[in-house]
């Protein structure tokens, strides 16, 4: 007698290692994915890839019938543990049942040790009439490394501070202009001086920046 197989609905009964995972969707919504399976590409597969994939990269298998939108480049994987894998790439394999995506913990990856958050200013007359500005927090826990690059000198108010030049990495592609301004966790402002996105989906956008004397960030 023979035993149908149904790699849609068996999934979870034939695979050792299944969590909970969420889906995060490109500026779009998030969807809950209650049995994903990871496994870590192997190194033929690596060297096969000409550079596209690197050491530590995985792939997800997360089952079609329990994902509404189809994921895309660039969309994140959160697992169980809070680590955070983007997408490089999204099949669907075993007879349409199944996505299959590479994906890359990036934070691990390139070493993004630190966390920052994102301020953004308002501005509005102060006591003087002049326009001053107030920064509140735009984003949080932004994945981050806080490389030194440079030191010289400015004056601000009439006094004279250390200047401080950094290149910062993150994990996320922002969009950033010159109201955005950078707090470390101990407390350290950075003031955005330029950035470059990154070149290809799983690489890191690059901030240039500059210490600055809080408040007068």
């Amino acid at each position: 007698m023979s035993v149908g197989f149904d790699p849609n609905s068996d999934f979870e009964m034939i695979c050792d290692g299944l969590e909970a995972v969420t889906l995060k969707h490109r500026k779009s919504s998030s969807e809950s994915i209650a049995t994903a399976l990871q496994r870590s590409l192997n190194t033929r597969e690596i060297a096969a890839s000409d550079g596209k994939y690197v050491s530590g990269d995985v792939r997800w298998h997360l089952p079609d019938a329990l994902v509404t939108k189809a994921p895309r480049l660039g969309d994140t994987i959160i697992d169980a543990g809070d680590r955070y894998y983007t997408i490089l790439d999204a099949q669907h394999a075993t007879l349409e049942n199944r996505w299959r995506c590479i994906a890359r913990d990036v934070a691990v990856v390139y070493g993004l040790d630190d966390t920052v958050e994102i301020l953004e200013a308002t501005y509005a007359k102060g006591d003087g009439g002049a326009m001053e500005p107030t920064f509140a927090t735009k984003w949080t826990g932004v994945r981050a490394r806080i490389q030194p690059e440079a030191m010289d000198a400015t004056t601000e108010h009439e006094q004279r501070y250390p200047n401080r030049k950094y290149n910062i990495f993150i994990a996320e592609d922002l969009d950033l202009t010159n109201l955005h301004r950078i707090k470390a966790k101990d407390g350290t402002t950075y003031k955005i001086m330029g950035y470059t996105r990154a070149e290809r989906i799983g690489e890191l956008q690059t901030i240039t920046a500059e210490e600055t004397p809080w408040p007068f960030a």
